[in-house]
């Protein structure tokens, strides 16, 4: 016999009346084959063992209950989390970060300027020493020299608050912007308005160049299947939720191909002519561009110059068309905002268990097989033998309802049992 508890499914044999009836014509086949030779259902005995599987069907049915069920019974105030110690998973699974993605996940969750970070160990440090860290932060705007100290020192004492033994701050680093223009002709159909292609073209390359972070609920990845120690895991979120997936490593390059290419697909985009990429104001003449590991790029939206033959041009039938360039950025601010607007709100901790669907009452109420028996067996409340039947025939009844008592107590007994088994998984016991 092995010493381990089975990882498979043990099958429940109690949940099929064939299997059920089946062991028991072989058991009484075993242990009375010599004097009961008839299992036809017409046999009064083959009778008494239906009516006893339909009830060990309900015993087992009972039995393998939902754990939910067994030990979050009902309304009442039986506190599960204190006497069972189960308390929720927002309570079990979080701990402290310890890894660089856990930091990455906290730091953008909970310092609001921050856009995206980016935390890595030092590798090669001049002087030898082991354990440091680098942090890289994107801010969310353009940030003065007050706000900038502000926010490194933000960043820094979080870090210092959570760090693991033996790690320090090697360096901490606000990300310098370079700033991106873009230029050339898009074409655009009849029927499409212009500063809403416009707006829509600047938000998609903001979405390729600088991708926003996704939040989530915790409680909507669960019920979605995400697996729950693995979305609870890790520093507990207070704004929303991030994927370890989801965080990508910083990008060092962009790709004027893939901006053209990102330009066509706007809805409402028929073709797209002379496009280019200036960086700082100077033309871009390879495909791929690059940024030192402290920059990022940035296409500025201030100013967008929208007349014919100036920056960005939309043409409708071979015409040059102008856009509002505040309706524009209005619609390109709305745009980005609803990108992170999960940011801005707070996750609400539940902090409630599951409610079972049944009272205690109603896992241990026991439904006595006796008034299930055709009448004429006269065991039940209302089909007793008349009075006008021999002694023999009446005692005959009684006989069988006595016999039958034992397996309802052990029945009885046992749902009994099964509605208390809170109490007796209790610590408090």
């Amino acid at each position: 016999m092995s010493n381990t508890i089975p990882t498979r499914e043990h099958p429940n044999i109690g949940a099929r009346f064939q299997d059920l009836y089946d062991e028991g014509i072989r058991l009484i086949q075993r242990y009375s084959g010599g004097i009961w030779t008839d299992y036809n259902h017409h046999d009064p005995g083959v009778t008494i063992l239906e009516y006893v599987v339909y009830a060990l069907m309900d015993l087992s049915y009972r039995t393998n209950l939902p754990i939910e069920d067994l030990f979050f019974l009902g309304v009442d105030d039986f506190d599960s989390e204190r006497k069972n110690l189960l308390p929720p998973p927002e309570e079990v699974f979080h701990s402290d970060p310890y890894t660089m993605t856990d930091y990455r996940r906290m730091i953008v969750d909970r310092v609001r300027s921050v856009k995206n970070v980016w935390v890595n160990p030092v590798r090669d440090d001049s002087s030898g020493y082991k354990g440091l860290v680098e942090i890289l932060i994107q801010s969310r705007e353009d940030l003065g020299e007050e706000d900038r100290a502000r926010l490194s020192a933000e960043v820094s004492s979080l870090f210092y608050a959570h760090r693991n033994i033996g790690s320090d701050l090697g360096r901490l680093v606000l990300l310098e912007a370079v700033p991106m223009t873009i230029s050339g002709t898009v074409h655009i159909d009849v029927d499409a308005i212009g500063e809403y292609v416009m707006s829509k073209v600047y938000a998609e390359l903001d979405s390729y160049i600088n991708p926003e972070v996704d939040f989530h609920d915790p409680y909507d990845l669960v019920a979605d299947g995400h697996p729950t120690h693995e979305v609870f895991s890790g520093p507990r979120p207070q704004h929303g939720l991030i994927l370890k997936q989801s965080l990508r490593p910083k990008s060092d390059s962009i790709f004027v191909s893939r901006m053209r290419d990102i330009v066509s697909r706007v809805p409402g985009v028929k073709a797209v002519e002379d496009f280019r990429v200036l960086r700082r104001g100077l033309p871009v003449h390879d495909d791929q561009i690059t940024f030192s590991r402290d920059t990022y790029p940035v296409i500025e939206y201030e100013g967008l110059r929208t007349a014919p033959g100036e920056g960005l041009s939309l043409f409708k039938n071979n015409i040059g068309i102008e856009v509002d360039p505040v309706t524009t950025q209005q619609l390109l601010d709305f745009d980005l905002a609803s990108r992170r607007s999960s940011h801005l709100g707070g996750i609400r901790y539940r902090r409630n268990l599951p409610k079972g669907r049944f009272t205690p009452e109603q896992v241990r109420q026991h439904f006595s097989t006796h008034n299930e028996f055709p009448a004429v067996y006269g065991l039940g409340e209302v089909s007793q033998v008349p009075n006008s039947e021999s002694d023999e025939r009446k005692g005959q009844a009684r006989q069988l309802r006595a016999y039958l008592v034992f397996f309802e107590q052990i029945v009885a007994n046992h749902l009994a049992q099964l509605s208390q088994v809170r109490n007796l998984l209790s610590v408090e016991q």
